[in-house]
């Protein structure tokens, strides 16, 4: 049953917050779970049903970004009325109930089911985005402080592992009747993923409305003329200038990889849903690794070396084809997403941090909150951006051909063959290597050199891949035998 006090509490017994915790947790599986069935890949391949342009799918990855910017009006509402509970819950039920509407597109909006699908996905996001900026406020306060990183790291642990399972299982489901064609039976398992995702993000308001929420304190009203003071510092300023080019090269073409591989490889939901979830993997795997190089070499180098191997991923996705899909598409198509995932952590934290170590400590909220919009909206306009000249990069190709012409045994190999969103990739290689040209002018104190960030991460991970996967597998073949089975978590070294 829904706990219908939505308003704060002077004072949380600990009882109450020890539940709370529980029912954060269960909120997260549901929430992450709703939103893994909701990801870019099941709304991109569920779109290609209706056959929506490059334009269209441009559109839908930039919303979120863009809708991103109503939590300005969720910081102005809540330090108005000083009640987040009710702004994240009742926003929340409002954002989710437009997945039901998603989930029965095609009966209800037979013929328009682009305009809909636009419209509902944006009802979900714009309430998504006003709910979030009250929760994280909310769970700032409720969350004690001397348990967050570790509260949080685990719920997103868990979260994490039961969604990416979840969104196997339904690319699973889905794959079953996949063929790469428009069919009633393919459509209908969408909308039956859909109305599963509805249903997970109503369970998930039912443990969020059970959270108590403690009595805000607030220091003053919100004021938008405080956002223009990052502008005012001219460090912050030449970090906000990196941000947008990076942000906008990032997602001018990351949306794309699924339209990529559905369309132009015509490889199965199941697999892109599963590297997908590799390269999840992996960027939970190196985040450890990322943070502990960010404290000892500083921000700069670890985010100039991160986007150095995401420029390097970008750059394999043309040679997936030749001009066709041929032996090596799926070991590059791994390698890429390896590279993402590898790289991701290094940016997400970076990109994080920097704002954070950059921003005044007596005043660091309108900084953080500028960073952020300056991302959303880099963010949201990319993918717009490259939505609309994908379609005039259709119609180009450059190829270069090594012919034998020989009569009797004549071939023609292809050494390189860009066409369409191959361009885009391109693209996107030439404004993130400008972006770095941008980064060296972002001022921070004691930072190391890239070559000696390069040499660590060399011999870090020489050691990792040593540990993990050759001296790893002798260590348990040595002492299986000797493992006692009292302790689930016994670890021996030798």
């Amino acid at each position: 049953m829904i706990n219908l006090n939505l308003n704060p509490q002077d004072k949380l017994p600990q009882a109450d917050i020890e539940r709370g915790l529980d029912y954060l947790l269960l909120d997260g599986v549901c929430s992450q779970s709703m939103s893994s069935l909701t990801s870019s890949a099941f709304l991109i391949a569920y779109a290609l049903m209706f056959h929506a342009s490059n334009i269209v799918i441009g559109i839908l990855t930039a919303i979120p970004f863009l809708a991103n910017l109503m939590q300005l009006v969720s910081t102005w509402i809540i330090e108005n009325i000083h009640k987040r509970k009710i702004v994240s819950v009742v926003s929340s039920f409002l954002g989710r109930v437009a997945l039901f509407f998603i989930a029965l597109t095609p009966i209800f909006f037979h013929n328009y089911e682009i305009i809909a699908l636009l419209l509902f996905v944006t009802i979900l996001n714009i309430f998504g985005a006003l709910s979030n900026g009250a929760f994280n406020s909310w769970m700032k306060d409720f969350v004690p402080e001397k348990i967050r990183g570790r509260y949080f790291a685990k719920r997103s642990r868990i979260s994490v592992s039961v969604a990416t399972l979840l969104s196997i299982l339904a690319a699973i489901y889905i794959d079953g009747l996949f063929i790469g064609t428009l069919n009633e039976s393919l459509i209908q398992k969408y909308s039956v993923l859909f109305m599963a995702a509805f249903i997970l993000g109503i369970i998930g308001i039912i443990f969020l409305s059970k959270i108590p929420e403690p009595k805000m304190n607030s220091n003053g009203k919100f004021h938008i003329k405080d956002l223009t003071r990052p502008f005012a510092d001219q460090g912050f300023k030449k970090l906000l200038i990196f941000m947008f080019v990076w942000s906008f090269a990032y997602n001018l073409s990351t949306p794309f990889f699924v339209v990529y591989m559905l369309k132009r490889l015509a490889l199965s939901i199941i697999f892109v849903i599963s590297v997908t979830a590799l390269g999840q993997f992996i960027t939970v795997l190196m985040l450890p690794l990322w943070g502990s190089f960010v404290d000892k070499f500083g921000i700069r180098p670890v985010m100039k070396l991160s986007a150095i191997f995401y420029l390097v991923a970008l750059a394999l996705w043309p040679y997936t084809t030749l001009p066709e899909g041929y032996v090596l598409t799926i070991p590059i198509i791994i390698s890429i997403y390896i590279l993402i995932g590898f790289s991701t952590g290094g940016l997400m934290l970076s990109s994080t941090v920097f704002a954070f170590k950059m921003a005044p400590k007596d005043n660091s909220v309108p900084f953080i909150t500028v960073n952020g919009t300056v991302i959303s909206i880099a963010a949201g306009i990319s993918p717009l951006f490259g939505g609309t000249i994908s379609d005039i990069l259709d119609k180009m190709r450059l190829s270069l051909v090594f012919m034998w012409t020989d009569t009797n045994m004549p071939f023609t190999l292809f050494l390189t063959d860009f066409q369409g969103l191959d361009f885009l990739f391109i693209l996107s290689i030439i404004i993130g290597t400008y972006s770095l040209y941008l980064l060296k002018d972002v001022p921070e104190k004691d930072v190391a050199e890239d070559e000696i960030v390069k040499f660590e991460l060399y011999y870090t991970l020489r050691r990792y891949f040593r540990v993990y996967f050759l001296h790893l597998p002798i260590l348990i073949h040595k002492n299986k035998r000797k493992i006692k089975r009292k302790n689930n978590y016994a670890f021996y070294r030798n």
